[in-house]
């Protein structure tokens, strides 16, 4: 009962917090975006995210990002993690992703904007079936995503972002590339 009353105050807060400023703010959504870095610039980023699985446990991730064209975006990201979220008894190594991004166009008068996302994981991080330390956190497995994805643009302050990937994972005891045949004839 105490973590919902917390859930739906924290909730609350957050609401009245995005009203109050006079510059709308937006929210960070849980889907790709059409978001390219500009040409010839580099972006940096940090994120810290608390992960509640039992015991509480943080994962750092440390980032660059390359505006390579208008049309194109590369991201190199590093993840650390930590057992602990505040004071760390225990760190190791997450997985490394390469997520690059192709933007292909504006469409129908400029109200639809589409993209291609190809993000590959390596297994850096410990592997996931083999112990629950990590789990949630790090997979320790190849893995490949890609797809389409896109933003309509409703009104002037209201889009919907669509995401369509597949995504290849390296299952416990298998070799990611073992799945992968190619036969030309």
């Amino acid at each position: 009962m105490m973590r919902t009353i917390s859930q739906i105050s924290a909730i609350g807060i957050a609401l009245v917090v995005f009203m109050a400023f006079p510059i709308p703010a937006q929210s960070l959504p849980l889907t790709e975006t059409i978001y390219m870095i500009p040409e010839y610039e580099v972006e940096v980023f940090f994120r810290d995210e608390v992960c509640d699985t039992g015991k509480y446990s943080r994962k750092d991730s440390l980032g660059i990002g390359f505006g390579a064209t208008d049309y194109f975006s590369l991201w190199v990201q590093f993840d650390l993690l930590s057992q602990s979220a505040f004071n760390a008894k225990k760190a190791d190594i997450g997985d490394i992703f390469l997520k690059a991004k192709f933007f292909s166009g504006d469409y129908i008068q400029n109200q639809v904007h589409m993209g291609f996302l190809l993000n590959v994981r390596f297994p850096s991080g410990k592997n996931a079936y083999a112990g629950s330390d990590w789990r949630n956190l790090a997979l320790g497995k190849y893995e490949l995503k890609l797809g389409p994805f896109c933003r309509f643009d409703i009104l002037k302050v209201v889009y919907v972002h669509l995401n369509l990937f597949y995504t290849f994972r390296e299952a416990s005891g298998e070799d990611f590339f073992w799945g992968f045949y190619i036969n030309i004839f």
